[in-house]
C-alpha cells in the first residue's frame, strides 16, 4: 500500500496485501485480502478483506471486511479504477449511509493506491492522486504509507 485515506487507516505504517484468488464453477471470482500492518506501538495487526466478484466484472466487486471483534462490516461496492497491471491499482470503495442528522442517503468512500514496490515516484503519485479526485475523492486526505524499518 502506497498512498490512503487518513480517516482509513490513522497512524499506521508498512501495509501490506497479500491476494488469494479463487474462481468458482460459474466464473464467480473470490479475493481474499490480508493487510498486514504495524500499529504506532509497533505491534502487527492484519486486517481481513472479503470481495466476490461477478463473472467478467473482476475490476468491479462487492466486499466487506473483518472489524474489531470479529464481525464483518457491511457489504461495500470496491472498483479498480486504474491500473497498469506492473507498478500501480487505485481502489476506490464506496458504502450507502443514512445520514440521520439530515434525513437523507448519504455515501462513505475511501481510496487506497497500491503498488508491487513501497515507493511510487511523486509525478506518478500525483497522476493517480488527480485520477482519484475525478471520482470525488478529497485526495487532501491521502497520506503516504510510512515503510521505513518494515521486515
Amino acid at each position: 500500500m502506497i498512498s490512503y485515506m487518513e480517516t482509513e487507516l490513522p497512524e499506521e505504517k508498512c501495509a501490506r496485501m497479500n491476494v488469494t484468488v479463487k474462481t468458482t464453477e460459474d466464473g464467480t471470482t473470490i479475493l481474499d485480502y490480508q493487510l498486514p500492518h504495524k500499529t504506532l506501538d509497533g505491534s502487527l495487526k492484519t486486517d481481513e478483506v472479503y470481495s466476490v466478484a461477478e463473472k467478467g466484472k473482476t475490476a468491479e466487486s462487492f466486499a466487506v471486511f473483518k472489524q474489531e471483534g470479529g464481525q464483518w462490516s457491511d457489504p461495500y461496492k470496491k472498483y479498480i479504477v486504474a491500473t497498469d497491471y506492473n507498478t500501480y491499482a487505485i481502489t476506490i470503495s464506496c458504502k450507502t449511509i443514512f445520514n440521520e442528522e439530515k434525513m437523507k442517503m448519504d455515501r462513505s468512500m475511501c481510496a487506497h493506491v497500491y503498488s508491487r514496490n513501497t515507493t511510487l515516484p511523486q509525478q506518478t503519485l500525483d497522476i493517480l492522486h488527480n485520477i482519484m479526485s475525478s471520482y470525488d475523492i478529497d485526495t487532501a486526505s491521502m497520506k503516504i504509507m510510512d515503510h521505513s524499518n518494515c521486515q
